[in-house]
């Protein structure tokens, strides 16, 4: 019966096990915070660019097709050479 309930006493955590994983849990999501905010800012800054560099490329190449003509955001659209996503982050640039 001694054993029994010792069994049972060693099977589950206490509370002040429970406290300590939460306080390593909080101080490593402490730790990632900052990190994870400045990749975001850096993929959104790469993602500005890429659509810069499409934006370009399209141009350049509709103007080879259009016999030098330089389009406007607008005739890219239209002409289905970009999406409407690429004009919008475009035009918030």
């Amino acid at each position: 019966m001694k054993n029994r309930k010792r069994m049972a006493r060693l099977k589950g955590f206490t509370l002040i096990e429970m406290l300590i994983v939460l306080l390593v849990i909080s101080a490593l999501v402490l730790l990632f915070i900052p990190n994870i905010s400045r990749y975001r800012d850096h993929v959104n800054k790469e993602g500005r660019e890429a659509v810069m560099q499409l934006i370009d490329a399209q141009s350049e190449l509709y103007a080879l097709q259009n016999e030098g003509k330089i389009p406007s955001i607008d005739e890219l659209l239209r002409e289905g050479y970009i999406k409407q996503e690429h004009a919008d982050a475009y035009r918030k640039n």
